[in-house]
């Protein structure tokens, strides 16, 4: 297990995974999408985890995938790694919570789209920043945003690209619920300690119901994303950019 994810249980049936780099506001990197992946899958038929809850360290959810790694193109995999981790979200049977302090920006905020519930501290920051990228949307969020928000926020929040706070977060329906800075992971895992009490059954059936009408489609746009993200991360736009934006800061947002 890399120490990029933490995995905890903190009460019966619930499983924590924290991730872990702090000192660069826990961007993703291939090392700890593949354990999250992993733990993910494992737990769909683990009888003893009846509800999962995913936070950051060090005061961040994550600043989203590392731009380091989009200008090594030879560590591109086929499906790509972010690809597969919003197709084990989608194929998640477990609740999935989310508690969200800081930062939640590129993929570490379209996966949020996958979750059943999150709490975001007041303070909490998102952005979806293909456009500044030069990329494209990824993540499913392409269709999930506008089926929740409506067609023309979700063309805001995608084409303009700028950061956004919990009271828009909520009010588009990626958040759940606004808790004071500090205690989104006090309330998240209140909420699964909730979950993991009640009848396994009952709660997979909810889940299962609610989702299957749109798991289907959210797979084929998944991979549609994915595949269109990363002709354009090998297009000379898009690696200049990216290049650009990794040398005006060490940490990517």
């Amino acid at each position: 297990m890399t120490p990029y994810l933490l995995c905890e249980s903190p009460s019966p049936g619930v499983l924590l995974l924290t991730l872990n780099r702090p000192e660069r506001k826990n961007a993703l990197v291939h090392e700890m999408t593949n354990a999250f992946i992993d733990a993910i899958e494992a737990s769909n038929d683990d009888p003893d985890i009846r509800a999962i809850v995913v936070t950051g360290a060090g005061g961040n959810y994550s600043s989203g995938g590392d731009l380091t790694e989009f200008q090594q193109l030879d560590l591109r995999t086929d499906p790509p790694v972010g690809q597969r981790m919003m197709e084990a979200l989608n194929d998640a049977t477990k609740p999935l919570i989310a508690a969200v302090e800081g930062l939640a920006v590129g993929g570490s905020a379209t996966m949020l789209l996958h979750f059943d519930l999150v709490y975001a501290a007041r303070s909490a920051r998102f952005r979806l920043p293909f456009t500044h990228l030069g990329t494209c949307p990824e993540g499913a969020s392409s269709y999930y945003l506008p089926l929740i928000a409506g067609y023309r926020k979700a063309a805001e929040l995608l084409m303009l690209g700028e950061y956004f706070g919990v009271d828009t977060a909520s009010e588009v329906g990626m958040v759940t619920q606004a808790t004071a800075d500090g205690e989104a992971l006090q309330r998240a895992l209140a909420s699964a300690q909730a979950i993991a009490a009640k009848s396994v059954d009952s709660i997979r059936l909810t889940k299962m119901l609610m989702r299957e009408g749109h798991r289907d489609a959210v797979r084929r746009v998944i991979a549609r994303e994915h595949g269109l993200f990363t002709e354009r991360l090998h297009s000379p736009e898009v690696q200049a950019s990216v290049a650009a934006m990794s040398s005006r800061s060490k940490v990517p947002t």
